[in-house]
């Protein structure tokens, strides 16, 4: 079973990010228990680009859309850049790795609210999902 359902139409990141979450899930099958644990929903959107991904997490499947969910747990806002830096990011507990460069500089930006993440501290084990099923490692 496919643990990826597209809602609707995909536009360009929706369908990037749908195909990174496959794709993980199958290089790395522990990552289907990642899934299965994660509920709630997220709202992403590239602010230049602009575009809003919509993802919604339950039963072990996350359903992906290309319009935000109605009350989403989580809110991700940032540049294509800052949202390309999620899935490059190396992880410490399922958050960026404060020990490398790669993880003090997303930190950095979002403390700088240049990535801007709502819904962090309330729904952190949702972040923290979301996080290992977009890195690519």
């Amino acid at each position: 079973m496919d643990p990826v359902r597209p809602v609707g139409e995909l536009d360009g990141l929706a369908e990037m990010m749908a195909a990174l979450i496959r794709g993980n899930v199958e290089a790395h099958p522990e990552l289907g228990e990642v899934l299965k644990g994660a509920r709630g929903a997220v709202a992403i959107t590239a602010r230049d680009v602009p575009a809003t991904v919509g993802m919604s997490f339950r039963d072990g499947t996350v359903e992906i859309s290309a319009t935000s969910p109605k009350k989403p747990s989580v809110v991700i806002i940032a540049d294509s850049d800052g949202l390309m830096s999620f899935s490059t990011v190396p992880l410490r507990f399922g958050l960026p790795d404060v020990m490398t460069q790669e993880g003090r500089m997303l930190t950095r930006r979002i403390l700088k609210r240049d990535i801007i993440v709502r819904g962090m501290i309330t729904h952190l084990g949702l972040v923290r999902r979301l996080q290992k099923l977009l890195t690519v490692s």
